[in-house]
C-alpha cells in the first residue's frame, strides 16, 4: 500500500511540473506578448534589464525540451522590441541564459522559462547578438543540425532557424 501511495505521489509531481525563475516574480509583474508567451522585466541599470520569457505550447505530449529554441527566439523577439521602444540597440551573450521546462500532464502544457541580461545601446556594432566569424556561424549551424538528428526540433523547424541565422549573418 505504501508504494502505491508513493507511485500515485510521484505520478501528481511529474504531472503537475512548473517552470521556476531565477529570481520570484509576482503575478503583477508578467505582460502578456502573445497567447502562448508572457514577459517580465526588472531593471538591473541605466541601459541594462533583466528579462523572463515564459513560453507554452498546449498539447497533450511532453514538448517541453522541444519548445526551448522556440522560447529563446521569443526571448531575442522581446528583447528588440524593448530595445526599439527606448531608441536603442539590444545585445544579449547567448553563453548566459537560465533555462528551465516543465510538462504539466493534468492540463498539456509544456512550459519554457528563458531568462538573460539585455543590455541597450545607441549603436549596433557595439552590441551586436550575432557571431562575427566564420567559424561562430560554422558552430550555430552544427548545432542546429545536431539538435535536429536528436529529434528535439522537427525538419520544418530546422530549415526556417536555418534560414533565419543565415540572414541575420
Amino acid at each position: 500500500m505504501k508504494v502505491f501511495i508513493a507511485a500515485v505521489c510521484t505520478l501528481l509531481l511529474v504531472a503537475c511540473g512548473s517552470v521556476t525563475p531565477r529570481t520570484p516574480i509576482a503575478a503583477g509583474q508578467w505582460t502578456q506578448f502573445d497567447h502562448k508567451t508572457d514577459y517580465a522585466v526588472s531593471d538591473v541599470g541605466p541601459n541594462e534589464v533583466y528579462l523572463t520569457v515564459k513560453y507554452g505550447s498546449y498539447t497533450f505530449l511532453d514538448k517541453s525540451t522541444e519548445i526551448m529554441p522556440t522560447a529563446k527566439s521569443v526571448f531575442v523577439q522581446i528583447a528588440q522590441q524593448l530595445a526599439q521602444k527606448r531608441g536603442r540597440h539590444a545585445a544579449i551573450n547567448n553563453e548566459k541564459y537560465y533555462q528551465s521546462v516543465a510538462y504539466n500532464g493534468i492540463t498539456g502544457i509544456s512550459t519554457a522559462l528563458v531568462s538573460n541580461d539585455v543590455t541597450f545601446s545607441e549603436s549596433e556594432n557595439e552590441t551586436s547578438t550575432e557571431p562575427h566569424t566564420d567559424s561562430d556561424l560554422v558552430k550555430r549551424l552544427k548545432a542546429l543540425d545536431q539538435a535536429r538528428k536528436d529529434g528535439l526540433i522537427s525538419n520544418t523547424e530546422y530549415e526556417q532557424k536555418k534560414k533565419e541565422i543565415l540572414q541575420q549573418w
